[in-house]
């Protein structure tokens, strides 16, 4: 068996497609089916053996894949990768605006740069900055006029069978972030949003709005919601997701504490300082001996955190020539000092 029916009423069938992966092997997609009529919620990384596998669940599951409705919970490679190589012209895709936008090219140099450009402002090494950045795009950028591209949004409503689902709007790990909620029954398709495995990723928007701000107000409109169960993306559903919400917002707000008390006791001290002093959960003494991927991540959602410090006027910045490199760099200390 490829899928794996995981609940009834409605019927929802697992499919984990490998993903390799440094946290976790595969990446859950799922199918929703009533009678004849079908969802495929996110579709995992593009390679040949996860088209194969993925292709022969929906064959399984009597879905035709070039045909078959797929629901996208964000843009990121390893959830909607296999869209191109498995709908057809006129196939109807479900995203939202900003995910959209990411699908294209020129997104991905856009994002290289402006990101490229905040790590640099925060004092990151430009050795770190263009070389990271160069071989990060977690978005998967195909053309998308081939298929019947839904833009939705928060409140709108898609319908399988007999079941009508609610779009949820969580914008935090990506700008365009998306749930599916089944009143009913109380189930959710949350993507990345809440994982057990690792704690999301908070990236800098391209637009500059605070992601962290974002995530904290997603992660309380799903706790609001009265799930019963949510269907996660990478690693086991589990049924004890409140207090796990609950963890992941006391997370990041630790972590935040623990840069404003940087910053109080060192004002004046850079972006990338106060990241490089911030405890993070790695097995090397400096962000700088990570691995490329771990390193970036960590500045980006270093970056994330200041941003949302600011924006909520708990911290001030200041750009600073730094004699040195003979560049202006950010430089933080406390709101009102």
């Amino acid at each position: 068996m490829f899928a794996q029916l995981v609940h009834q009423n409605p019927d929802v069938y697992q499919i984990q497609v490998a993903f390799a992966n440094v946290i976790t092997a595969e990446t859950n997609c799922y199918v929703v089916r009533d009678g004849g009529d079908a969802l495929v919620i996110d579709t995992g990384a593009p390679s040949d053996a996860a088209e194969a596998f993925l292709r022969e669940a929906l064959h399984e599951l009597g879905i035709d894949a070039g045909q078959a409705r797929y629901f996208l919970t964000h843009s990121h490679f390893d959830h909607a990768g296999l869209v191109p190589r498995l709908a057809r012209a006129g196939a109807c895709v479900y995203a939202n605006k900003h995910e959209v936008a990411a699908f294209s090219s020129a997104f991905a140099q856009q994002r290289e740069h402006f990101v490229c450009q905040r790590f640099m402002e925060e004092g990151v090494p430009a050795r770190f900055a263009h070389a990271d950045n160069a071989r990060i795009n977690v978005s998967v950028s195909f053309d998308d006029a081939p298929f019947e591209v839904n833009v939705v949004d928060e409140g709108d409503e898609i319908t399988v069978g007999r079941y009508t689902f609610k779009v949820v709007n969580t914008p935090g790990h990506t700008h365009g972030h998306m749930a599916l909620y089944h009143k009913q029954s109380g189930i959710c398709f949350t993507g990345d949003h809440v994982l057990f495995v690792i704690s999301p990723g908070i990236p800098v928007y391209v637009d500059g709005d605070d992601s962290l701000g974002a995530y904290f107000d997603s992660l309380d409109k799903v706790a609001r919601l009265g799930c019963s169960r949510l269907f996660i993306s990478h690693g086991e559903s589990r049924l004890d997701f409140p207090e796990r919400i609950a963890w992941l917002k006391q997370h990041h707000l630790n972590r935040l504490e623990a840069m404003g008390e940087i910053v109080k006791k060192e004002p004046g001290l850079s972006g990338c300082e106060v990241i490089r002093r911030t405890p993070w959960s790695i097995p090397f003494a400096t962000v700088d001996e990570c691995d490329p991927l771990q390193r970036w991540s960590i500045y980006a959602q270093g970056t994330a955190l200041l941003d949302h410090m600011v924006a909520t006027g708990r911290l001030q910045r200041v750009r600073e020539l730094d004699e040195p490199t003979d560049t202006f760099v950010n430089r933080y200390r406390p709101a009102g000092a």
